[in-house]
C-alpha cells in the first residue's frame, strides 16, 4: 500500500510538484505515452486499485447495485461507498471521467464488451466470487479484448 513520507513537503514545494505532475500528464499525447508513463510510475497493485475505483464509479453511475459491483470487481461495500460519496460530494474531475467513459461505451464496442464482462452479461457468475470456471472465462474474455479501449 502506498505511504506518504513522515517528512512532509513545504506547501509551496508540494504545489509546484503537483503542477509539474499534472502538466506532464497533460503533455503526454496518445494512449501509448500515458500507458507507458503510468506503467513506469505505478505498481501493479496501484494500477488495479485505481482501475477498480474508476470501474466502481462507472457502474454506480449506470445504476448497478452494491452487490453487483462487489461481485463483478471483487471489492467491499466500504470501497463502493467511498466512491459513491466521492461522486455525490463533488468529484468534478472524477464525474467528468465517468461521463466520458459512458459516452465512449455507447459508441465503442470494446467498452460495451468490457462492461458486459464486468456485469456478468457474457456468462453467469455464481456466488460471491463466482465459480472458478466462470472466473477463468471472465479472465480469458478480458485478456482477449483489444488492448486499446
Amino acid at each position: 500500500m502506498s505511504q506518504i513520507s513522515r517528512n512532509p513537503l513545504k506547501k509551496k514545494t508540494e504545489e509546484k510538484l503537483l503542477k509539474i505532475f499534472f502538466k506532464t500528464i497533460d503533455d503526454l499525447r496518445g494512449e501509448e505515452g500515458v500507458e507507458k508513463f503510468f506503467g513506469d510510475l505505478l505498481t501493479p497493485t496501484e494500477k488495479v486499485m485505481l482501475s477498480k475505483r474508476l470501474g466502481i464509479a462507472v457502474l454506480l453511475t449506470k445504476g448497478a447495485t452494491y452487490g453487483e459491483i462487489s461481485e463483478a470487481l471483487n471489492v467491499t461495500s466500504g470501497t463502493i461507498n467511498k466512491i459513491s460519496d466521492w461522486l455525490k460530494l463533488g468529484g468534478e474531475g472524477f464525474g467528468k471521467s465517468v461521463e466520458l467513459i459512458i459516452r465512449k461505451e455507447k459508441s465503442d464496442r470494446s467498452w460495451r464488451d468490457l462492461m458486459g464482462i464486468f456485469m456478468g452479461e457474457t456468462f453467469p457468475v455464481k456466488g460471491r466470487r463466482g465459480s472458478s470456471a466462470a472466473n477463468s472465462v471472465r479472465d480469458r474474455e478480458i485478456e482477449s479484448l483489444p488492448s486499446r479501449l
